[in-house]
């Protein structure tokens, strides 16, 4: 390390902080990734070409790319999916105000809570301010993740069976790394809470199993 990198900017996130708001940025940009390709599709079928398409997808813009996903995918499904996916427009326009807190803010602490994160940022002359706490980032973690699933599985689970059975065998990444010894192996693992992984394994954490008399 040079002398110039001996001094660095802390954000004083904790870890738990940290993993969340990634997972909520790489799973919000996998959402992003979908909704267009999905819409695109749309106009593929119609045989359109690249230089005809509306300027939504063009630009720069996901609200416009999202409605113009309402209007050709979500309108158009049959009742069933449709329902699931209106939830999810209605789910993702609601969460979408968060993943700008977060993406577009400056993060710091709250100094009266420092259990409580701040994002605070200036959009058209308006000083906007956004509150988490690490609890709540992982309940957006997690509603991205199912909102992921379902406006790729309107139908369910049994689309998704459907999908594997149509594409055929596939190794998931955590897969290939233990039976390959990749060092990446042991990240990938799920890290559970020691009384999760006594459910789990059904075996006492270290720190809690009994000593003989």
């Amino acid at each position: 390390m040079s002398g110039d990198d001996f001094y660095m900017f802390d954000l004083q996130l904790s870890d738990r902080e940290t993993f969340f708001v990634g997972k909520i940025v790489t799973l919000w940009g996998a959402l992003e990734y979908e909704i267009f390709n999905q819409t695109l599709l749309t106009y593929d079928e119609e045989g359109m070409s690249v230089d005809k398409l509306p300027k939504a997808l063009k630009g720069q813009q996901f609200s416009d790319i999202l409605d113009l996903w309402y209007e050709r995918v979500v309108a158009n499904a049959k009742p069933k999916p449709k329902r699931v996916l209106e939830d999810q427009y209605k789910a993702i326009t609601h969460y979408q105000t968060y993943r700008n807190a977060l993406v577009h803010g400056m993060l710091d602490y709250v100094a009266t809570d420092i259990g409580r994160l701040l994002s605070m940022r200036v959009k058209k002359k308006e000083f906007v301010t956004v509150q988490f706490t690490g609890d709540e980032l992982g309940e957006f973690a997690r509603a991205l993740q199912s909102i992921n699933f379902k406006i790729r599985y309107p139908r369910g689970p049994n689309q998704y069976a459907m999908k594997l059975s149509r594409d055929g065998l596939h190794v998931s990444r955590r897969a290939a790394a233990a039976l390959t010894g990749h060092p990446v192996a042991d990240e990938l693992m799920p890290r559970l809470p020691k009384d999760d992984l006594f459910d789990a394994l059904g075996q006492f954490p270290s720190d809690a199993r009994g000593s003989e008399g």
